[in-house]
């Protein structure tokens, strides 16, 4: 009899602990408001962001576009070439970062030589700040001369992209191969968390 009961005493354990394992994989589902799922966070009106270039304009601001080296196979495959800050169009804020690299040997498209294309590279660091989601919000422009900023970023055609990358602590780059130019204006839109309010 003793063991009878045991084993009754033992089956509900197994049960209870059967259940409790249920829920806590339940909760693991649910979508964690603080984490990537920027449907549960209010944001304020987009803005522009651009990659920085080094260079300055007549009123002393750095430009809005790229200078890229000529190739150089020293660098190597896969090497950086360009690493420049990602900053908000109206402000002095940085808010990521804009890289361009080499391709690496198996990148290469079929039939191309090294260095006619170029690796492109775009994150988000702050936490708060987000690519706007659902729409072109990567927009490259490619020149052969230095750009005189005419064309609204709309009209570039060089590449469109839409980014979905985590930001943050969490961020990945949004990765694209481009034909090589001497210049490029990366346009990125993005969008601020705020708090929410009541009722929206």
């Amino acid at each position: 009899m003793k063991n009878f009961y045991a084993a009754k005493i033992l089956n509900k354990v197994w049960s209870l602990a059967l259940v409790l394992s249920l829920i806590v994989i339940a909760a693991c589902d649910k979508v964690d408001p603080d984490g990537p799922d920027i449907a549960n966070k209010c944001f304020d009106q987009p803005e522009m962001a651009w990659a920085i270039g080094e260079r300055f304009n007549q009123e002393g601001d750095r430009v809005l576009y790229v200078e890229i080296p000529p190739y150089d196979q020293s660098v190597g495959a896969g090497g950086q070439i360009v690493w420049l800050d990602l900053g908000l169009e109206n402000s002095e804020e940085v808010i990521g970062a804009v890289k361009f690299r080499e391709l690496l040997d198996s990148e290469v498209p079929k039939g191309a030589n090294p260095g006619e294309y170029i690796k492109l590279l775009v994150r988000i660091d702050e936490p708060l700040w987000y690519f706007v989601p659902q729409s072109q919000n990567i927009k490259v422009e490619g020149y052969a001369e230095s750009p005189t900023g005419e064309i609204p970023p709309d009209q570039f055609e060089t590449h469109k992209g839409v980014a979905t990358q985590e930001t943050g602590s969490d961020w990945e780059y949004y990765i694209v191969v481009l034909p090589r130019f001497n210049y490029y204006e990366v346009n990125v839109e993005v969008q601020k968390q705020i708090k929410c309010v009541e009722g929206e």
